[in-house]
Order: C-alpha cells, then sequence, then structure tokens
C-alpha cells in the first residue's frame, strides 16, 4: 500500500471519530513516542559505551605494540640524526681487534664487549656486555 493511499484512509478514518476518541488517541500516541524516546535514549547510551569500550580496547592494544630493532635503528638515525655508518666502522673496529673465543663469540679487550658472529659468517650479529671491565674505545 502506498504511503498517499495510507494518509488519505488514516484522515477518512479520523473524520469519522468522535473529538474524544480523537484526544484520547493523540494522547496514547504522545504516550508511545515518550517511550520511543526513552527506548532511543538508553540505545544512544549503549551506542556509546560500546564506543568507549572499543576505544579503550584500541588504547590498550597501543599498549602491546611490538618495536623492532628495525625501527629503533630508523628512529636513531633519522630523529636523533646519528651516524649510522660511523656505528658500523666502530663495531667493524671491534670485530677485528676482538679476541676470539670460539666460531661465535669474541671479545673486544678495549670495550670489554662481547662481538657475536654469524656462524660460518663473518658478519656481526650482536654485540653483549662481556665479563671483561669496560674501556673507553680509542
Amino acid at each position: 500500500m502506498s504511503t498517499g493511499k495510507q494518509k488519505r484512509e488514516e484522515r477518512e478514518r479520523f473524520a469519522s471519530m468522535p473529538d474524544g476518541d480523537l484526544i484520547e488517541l493523540r494522547a496514547m500516541l504522545h504516550r508511545e513516542i515518550s517511550v520511543l524516546i526513552q527506548q532511543k535514549e538508553k540505545k544512544v547510551g549503549s551506542i556509546k559505551r560500546i564506543d568507549d569500550e572499543l576505544a579503550n580496547r584500541k588504547h590498550h592494544d597501543a599498549e602491546r605494540i611490538v618495536v623492532t630493532d628495525h625501527a629503533v635503528v630508523r628512529y636513531i638515525e633519522r630523529l636523533e640524526g646519528r651516524d649510522l655508518e660511523d656505528i658500523r666502522r666502530k663495531i667493524a673496529d671491534m670485530a677485528r681487534r676482538a679476541i676470539r673465543r670460539d666460531d661465535e663469540f669474541t671479545d673486544d679487550p678495549v670495550t670489554g664487549m662481547i662481538v657475536v658472529r654469524r656462524k660460518g659468517s663473518d658478519s656481526i650479529a650482536s654485540i653483549m656486555h662481556g665479563g671483561a671491565e669496560k674501556r673507553e674505545p680509542r
């Protein structure tokens, strides 16, 4: 049924009703609207609490972010302006002067750090605190 036809039929029905019935129907419709408004406000409140919970979860997800070593290196390079090539040369110097423990670990006598080489390679994988007393590099 079309909206125009529904409106026409409703007007005809209202035209046939006595004043008292129309006033009573009008009051009933106002009460129904009031109930619907209360229901709407409750639902809007629920939506707000859901939004708050989702925002809270998003905030907690941010706390779970893991920062990779690559991101740290790029931060040091780009935001702190450190010269990574200079640092790379210093690490290579440590590896050259280090005293070999085994295939992977060597001790740098100047810094007291342990230089960790990749097994079967000459590339440096990591640097760790060693047991030797730390001295300033030359």
